[in-house]
């Protein structure tokens, strides 16, 4: 029995070890493009193809929460230009400032948890909570000269500092994911993708009288357009059967009371 608990232990302890080394999971694409004869460095990071163990699958499996988090909560630095083509110290360099960032570290220890714990205590989340923030991910961006509006469900809500009071990265990235894998622009659009639609056209007929001054305009009618996918019932359906589908595999659980 002892020899055995050991094992366990030992499993344990490599598996939570593992999961803090970003260089084992994480990597940068490096090259460069060139847009109109001038020449840039592109990076974009990303999940490695042989990413270790119960996690690594289940990062290949799930890549979008996990790519949210890099996309949006890592940094970049500045040295990379000087250091190409040297793609390993590059990499290097990136995953050891995702290892120094205890931020980063902790959405990625909180995402990998259920992949390698499944008794591990979760956060609880309200569904109005959960709705609220799937809201924001649909965004009007701009005002065209015909006082229509550009919009487009966003891969991250960087339009919006300071959304929430509350920190609900493990949230967004939930809500990023769900949304992006429920949204299916063929053959039948997404139901509702076809009520924020719906949504930007009445806004734009309820606050025309307030074309004249174009800020206002757009502020009016992406605060109607959040408050309306807030309460939207094919978005809450879309989400809750996703939820179900993944909660075992989720950081947090959702309380539907």
């Amino acid at each position: 029995m002892k020899k055995h608990y050991s094992i366990l232990l030992i499993t344990l302890v490599t598996l939570s070890v593992s999961a803090q080394n970003p260089a084992a999971y994480f990597r940068l694409d490096v090259k460069y493009y060139t847009e109109e004869n001038e020449k840039y460095l592109g990076v974009s990071p990303d999940i490695r193809s042989d990413a270790p163990g119960l996690l690594g699958q289940g990062m290949r499996k799930y890549p979008r929460r996990f790519r949210f988090i890099l996309t949006n909560k890592s940094k970049f630095l500045d040295q990379y230009e000087k250091l190409y083509p040297d793609t390993v110290k590059i990499n290097n360099l990136y995953t050891q400032s995702l290892a120094a960032d205890p931020l980063f570290m902790s959405y990625f220890s909180k995402l990998s948890l259920p992949f390698q714990n499944s008794n591990q205590k979760k956060m609880h989340i309200g569904l109005k909570e959960l709705m609220l923030v799937a809201s924001r991910f649909f965004y009007c961006e701009s005002v065209k000269k015909d006082s229509t509006i550009n919009a487009y469900v966003c891969v991250h809500l960087n339009g919006l500092k300071n959304a929430f009071d509350k920190d609900y990265t493990l949230i967004e990235a939930f809500c990023f994911e769900a949304i992006f894998e429920s949204y299916k622009p063929q053959p039948q659009p997404t139901p509702f993708v076809v009520n924020f639609k719906s949504y930007i056209k009445e806004a734009e007929r309820k606050e025309k009288h307030l074309f004249k001054d174009k800020a206002v305009y757009l502020e009016k009618i992406r605060h109607y357009c959040f408050n309306k996918m807030a309460k939207d019932k094919e978005l809450q359906k879309a989400l809750l059967a996703y939820y179900q589908l993944n909660k075992n595999n989720l950081p947090f659980e959702l309380q539907l009371d």
